[in-house]
Protein backbone atom coordinates (compact mmCIF):
# COMPACT_ATOMS: atom_id res chain seq x y z
CA UNK A 1 0.00 0.00 0.00
CA UNK A 2 1.55 3.90 -0.96
CA UNK A 3 1.56 5.94 2.14
CA UNK A 4 -0.71 8.78 1.96
CA UNK A 5 2.16 11.09 2.93
CA UNK A 6 4.04 10.27 -0.04
CA UNK A 7 0.91 11.15 -2.26
CA UNK A 8 1.18 14.38 -0.58
CA UNK A 9 4.71 15.27 -1.16
CA UNK A 10 4.37 14.43 -4.89
CA UNK A 11 1.12 16.55 -4.95
CA UNK A 12 2.99 19.51 -3.32
CA UNK A 13 6.17 19.57 -5.36
CA UNK A 14 3.84 19.19 -8.68
CA UNK A 15 2.55 21.89 -7.59
CA UNK A 16 5.38 24.23 -6.74
CA UNK A 17 7.58 22.20 -9.55
CA UNK A 18 11.26 22.93 -7.15
CA UNK A 19 11.94 20.34 -4.79
CA UNK A 20 13.46 23.41 -2.81
CA UNK A 21 10.26 25.69 -2.67
CA UNK A 22 8.16 21.83 -1.95
CA UNK A 23 10.16 21.15 0.75
CA UNK A 24 10.12 24.36 2.64
CA UNK A 25 6.19 24.14 2.19
CA UNK A 26 6.40 20.83 3.72
CA UNK A 27 8.68 22.07 6.43
CA UNK A 28 10.92 19.14 5.03
CA UNK A 29 14.98 18.86 4.16
CA UNK A 30 15.05 18.50 0.84
CA UNK A 31 17.23 15.58 1.00
CA UNK A 32 14.22 14.15 2.77
CA UNK A 33 11.40 15.21 0.22
CA UNK A 34 13.77 13.74 -2.53
CA UNK A 35 14.04 10.22 -0.54
CA UNK A 36 10.14 10.30 -0.07
CA UNK A 37 9.45 11.28 -4.29
CA UNK A 38 12.39 8.44 -5.04
CA UNK A 39 10.84 5.85 -2.42
CA UNK A 40 7.54 6.71 -4.20
CA UNK A 41 8.49 5.82 -7.27
CA UNK A 42 10.45 2.62 -6.70
CA UNK A 43 6.90 1.70 -5.38
CA UNK A 44 5.38 2.25 -8.38
CA UNK A 45 7.75 1.23 -10.89
CA UNK A 46 8.20 4.42 -12.96
CA UNK A 47 9.78 7.49 -13.21
CA UNK A 48 7.01 10.63 -11.78
CA UNK A 49 9.23 13.98 -11.93
CA UNK A 50 11.47 14.60 -15.02
CA UNK A 51 14.25 16.21 -13.34
CA UNK A 52 16.70 16.94 -16.38
CA UNK A 53 15.20 20.43 -17.42
CA UNK A 54 15.46 23.29 -14.75
CA UNK A 55 12.38 23.47 -14.18
CA UNK A 56 11.14 19.87 -12.97
CA UNK A 57 8.03 19.09 -15.05
CA UNK A 58 5.67 15.58 -14.49
CA UNK A 59 6.05 12.76 -16.62
CA UNK A 60 3.42 10.88 -18.36
CA UNK A 61 3.04 8.70 -14.81
CA UNK A 62 2.97 11.66 -12.54
CA UNK A 63 0.01 13.25 -14.20
CA UNK A 64 -1.73 10.41 -13.76
CA UNK A 65 -0.41 9.51 -10.05
CA UNK A 66 -0.91 13.59 -9.01
CA UNK A 67 -4.30 13.57 -10.08
CA UNK A 68 -5.55 10.39 -8.60
CA UNK A 69 -3.73 11.52 -5.83
CA UNK A 70 -5.37 14.44 -5.47
CA UNK A 71 -8.82 12.67 -5.44
CA UNK A 72 -7.42 10.42 -2.98
CA UNK A 73 -6.51 12.46 -0.64
CA UNK A 74 -9.64 14.79 -0.55
CA UNK A 75 -11.62 12.01 -0.34
CA UNK A 76 -9.96 10.79 2.70
CA UNK A 77 -9.79 14.48 3.83
CA UNK A 78 -14.03 14.50 3.36
CA UNK A 79 -14.35 11.24 5.17
CA UNK A 80 -12.43 12.54 8.01
CA UNK A 81 -14.53 15.45 7.96
CA UNK A 82 -17.92 13.32 7.91
CA UNK A 83 -16.70 11.53 10.91
CA UNK A 84 -16.29 14.48 12.74
CA UNK A 85 -19.78 16.35 11.46
CA UNK A 86 -21.76 13.15 12.99
CA UNK A 87 -19.76 13.84 15.67
CA UNK A 88 -20.96 17.28 16.24
CA UNK A 89 -17.41 18.76 15.52
CA UNK A 90 -16.45 18.55 18.95
CA UNK A 91 -12.78 17.75 17.77
CA UNK A 92 -10.92 18.34 14.59
CA UNK A 93 -9.07 20.67 12.20
CA UNK A 94 -10.79 23.58 9.88
CA UNK A 95 -9.27 24.99 6.75
CA UNK A 96 -10.83 28.12 6.12
CA UNK A 97 -9.61 30.33 3.18
CA UNK A 98 -10.96 33.95 2.81
CA UNK A 99 -10.65 37.24 0.33
CA UNK A 100 -9.14 40.22 1.93
CA UNK A 101 -12.84 41.74 1.79
CA UNK A 102 -14.60 39.55 3.97
CA UNK A 103 -12.00 38.58 6.29
CA UNK A 104 -11.80 42.43 7.12
CA UNK A 105 -15.95 42.46 7.02
CA UNK A 106 -16.67 39.51 9.13
CA UNK A 107 -14.53 36.48 8.39
CA UNK A 108 -12.08 36.66 10.85
CA UNK A 109 -15.02 37.42 13.75
CA UNK A 110 -16.96 34.67 12.61
CA UNK A 111 -13.84 32.41 12.69
CA UNK A 112 -13.67 33.73 16.53
CA UNK A 113 -16.91 33.33 17.34
CA UNK A 114 -16.99 29.60 16.15
CA UNK A 115 -13.65 28.79 18.27
CA UNK A 116 -15.59 29.79 21.04
CA UNK A 117 -18.72 27.61 20.78
CA UNK A 118 -15.79 24.49 19.39
CA UNK A 119 -12.97 25.08 21.27
CA UNK A 120 -11.50 21.76 21.15
CA UNK A 121 -11.54 22.67 16.60
CA UNK A 122 -8.26 23.91 15.40
CA UNK A 123 -8.79 26.30 12.24
CA UNK A 124 -6.34 27.18 10.05
CA UNK A 125 -6.89 30.29 8.05
CA UNK A 126 -5.42 31.65 4.70
CA UNK A 127 -6.25 34.60 3.70
CA UNK A 128 -5.34 35.21 -0.58
CA UNK A 129 -6.79 36.77 -3.41
CA UNK A 130 -10.41 36.03 -4.81
CA UNK A 131 -9.16 33.81 -7.34
CA UNK A 132 -6.66 31.80 -4.82
CA UNK A 133 -9.54 30.88 -2.99
CA UNK A 134 -11.45 29.23 -5.25
CA UNK A 135 -8.55 27.38 -6.44
CA UNK A 136 -8.37 26.32 -2.74
CA UNK A 137 -11.70 25.06 -2.88
CA UNK A 138 -11.29 23.45 -6.17
CA UNK A 139 -8.41 21.12 -4.88
CA UNK A 140 -9.28 20.51 -1.65
CA UNK A 141 -6.65 22.40 -0.12
CA UNK A 142 -9.47 24.32 2.53
CA UNK A 143 -13.01 23.32 3.76
CA UNK A 144 -14.62 27.07 3.36
CA UNK A 145 -13.88 29.81 1.05
CA UNK A 146 -15.07 32.81 1.09
CA UNK A 147 -14.22 35.10 -1.91
CA UNK A 148 -16.20 36.41 -5.06
CA UNK A 149 -19.29 35.01 -6.48
CA UNK A 150 -18.15 35.71 -9.89
CA UNK A 151 -15.01 33.41 -9.87
CA UNK A 152 -16.98 30.40 -8.06
CA UNK A 153 -19.22 30.35 -11.65
CA UNK A 154 -16.52 30.86 -13.51
CA UNK A 155 -15.57 27.49 -12.02
CA UNK A 156 -18.70 26.10 -11.93
CA UNK A 157 -19.25 25.64 -8.20
CA UNK A 158 -22.25 26.04 -6.60
CA UNK A 159 -22.80 29.60 -4.90
CA UNK A 160 -25.41 30.75 -1.99
CA UNK A 161 -25.83 34.41 -1.47
CA UNK A 162 -25.58 35.30 2.14
CA UNK A 163 -25.48 38.94 2.33
CA UNK A 164 -25.02 41.96 0.47
CA UNK A 165 -23.48 45.31 1.64
CA UNK A 166 -23.76 48.87 0.35
CA UNK A 167 -19.83 49.78 -1.28
CA UNK A 168 -18.55 53.03 -0.25
CA UNK A 169 -15.50 54.81 -1.69
CA UNK A 170 -13.40 56.76 1.04
CA UNK A 171 -12.04 60.03 0.50
CA UNK A 172 -9.97 62.89 2.11
CA UNK A 173 -11.87 65.48 3.89
CA UNK A 174 -10.23 67.90 1.40
CA UNK A 175 -10.99 66.21 -1.65
CA UNK A 176 -13.21 67.82 -4.14
CA UNK A 177 -15.96 64.88 -4.20
CA UNK A 178 -15.97 65.00 -0.40
CA UNK A 179 -18.70 67.70 -0.31
CA UNK A 180 -20.85 65.81 -2.35
CA UNK A 181 -23.87 63.93 -0.72
CA UNK A 182 -23.57 61.39 -4.46
CA UNK A 183 -21.46 60.96 -7.04
CA UNK A 184 -21.67 59.05 -10.26
CA UNK A 185 -19.43 56.67 -11.43
CA UNK A 186 -18.41 59.05 -13.96
CA UNK A 187 -17.04 61.61 -11.37
CA UNK A 188 -15.02 58.87 -9.26
CA UNK A 189 -13.04 57.68 -12.41
CA UNK A 190 -11.60 61.55 -12.61
CA UNK A 191 -9.45 60.51 -9.34
CA UNK A 192 -7.00 57.72 -8.82
CA UNK A 193 -8.45 54.63 -6.70
CA UNK A 194 -6.73 52.44 -4.68
CA UNK A 195 -8.00 49.16 -3.62
CA UNK A 196 -7.47 45.75 -4.35
CA UNK A 197 -8.33 43.89 -8.20
CA UNK A 198 -11.52 43.42 -9.10
CA UNK A 199 -13.43 41.07 -11.20
CA UNK A 200 -13.87 41.12 -15.20
CA UNK A 201 -17.81 41.28 -14.30
CA UNK A 202 -17.55 44.88 -12.89
CA UNK A 203 -16.97 46.17 -16.67
CA UNK A 204 -21.22 46.29 -17.06
CA UNK A 205 -21.06 48.80 -13.98
CA UNK A 206 -18.36 51.12 -15.33
CA UNK A 207 -17.95 53.45 -18.13
CA UNK A 208 -16.34 52.82 -21.14
CA UNK A 209 -13.43 55.29 -20.25
CA UNK A 210 -11.82 54.63 -16.77
CA UNK A 211 -10.29 57.78 -16.39
CA UNK A 212 -7.53 57.78 -14.22
CA UNK A 213 -9.40 55.06 -11.90
CA UNK A 214 -7.26 52.21 -13.15
CA UNK A 215 -7.18 49.72 -16.34
CA UNK A 216 -7.85 46.30 -17.70
CA UNK A 217 -5.28 43.49 -16.81
CA UNK A 218 -5.60 42.04 -20.77
CA UNK A 219 -4.45 38.48 -19.43
CA UNK A 220 -7.52 37.79 -16.66
CA UNK A 221 -9.87 40.59 -17.73
CA UNK A 222 -9.71 41.85 -14.02
CA UNK A 223 -9.86 45.78 -13.19
CA UNK A 224 -6.83 46.74 -11.79
CA UNK A 225 -6.80 50.01 -9.77
CA UNK A 226 -4.42 52.45 -10.19
CA UNK A 227 -3.36 52.07 -6.70
CA UNK A 228 -2.79 48.62 -5.32
CA UNK A 229 -1.09 48.73 -2.56
CA UNK A 230 -2.24 48.78 1.27
CA UNK A 231 -2.54 52.25 1.88
CA UNK A 232 -4.38 53.78 5.54
CA UNK A 233 -7.37 54.77 6.21
CA UNK A 234 -7.15 58.28 8.35
CA UNK A 235 -10.23 58.04 10.96
CA UNK A 236 -11.27 62.06 9.42
CA UNK A 237 -12.02 60.30 6.25
CA UNK A 238 -15.08 60.82 4.11
CA UNK A 239 -17.32 58.04 3.09
CA UNK A 240 -18.83 59.03 -0.45
CA UNK A 241 -21.73 57.37 -1.40
CA UNK A 242 -22.22 55.86 -4.80
CA UNK A 243 -25.08 54.07 -6.63
CA UNK A 244 -22.10 51.69 -7.86
CA UNK A 245 -22.69 47.76 -7.41
CA UNK A 246 -23.06 45.56 -4.45
CA UNK A 247 -19.80 43.20 -3.61
CA UNK A 248 -20.94 39.68 -3.88
CA UNK A 249 -18.68 37.19 -2.42
CA UNK A 250 -18.55 33.46 -2.47
CA UNK A 251 -18.87 31.07 0.50
CA UNK A 252 -17.88 27.00 -0.96
CA UNK A 253 -17.23 24.73 1.36
CA UNK A 254 -15.91 20.85 0.72
CA UNK A 255 -17.34 18.88 -2.82
CA UNK A 256 -20.30 20.98 -3.37
CA UNK A 257 -19.31 24.39 -2.60
CA UNK A 258 -21.43 27.66 -2.12
CA UNK A 259 -20.98 30.69 -2.00
CA UNK A 260 -22.17 34.16 -0.75
CA UNK A 261 -22.18 37.89 -1.28
CA UNK A 262 -21.03 40.51 0.59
Amino acid sequence: MIPTHKLHHALVLAEHRSFRQAAEALNLSQPALTRSIQSLERTLGVRLFDRDRAAIELTVFGRIVVDRARETLLGLKELEQEIQLVKGLEKGVLEISLAPYPSALSGQRAVSMFLAEHPEVHCRVRVVGYADVAEDVERGRCDVGIADVGVASDKGLTTECLSRLQLYFVARPQHPLARRRRCAVEDLVRFPWASIRAPSRVAVHLPSSLGRAGRWDTETGEFVPSRTRPFPVSPRSRAVRTSWWPRPSAWWSGSSPTATWW
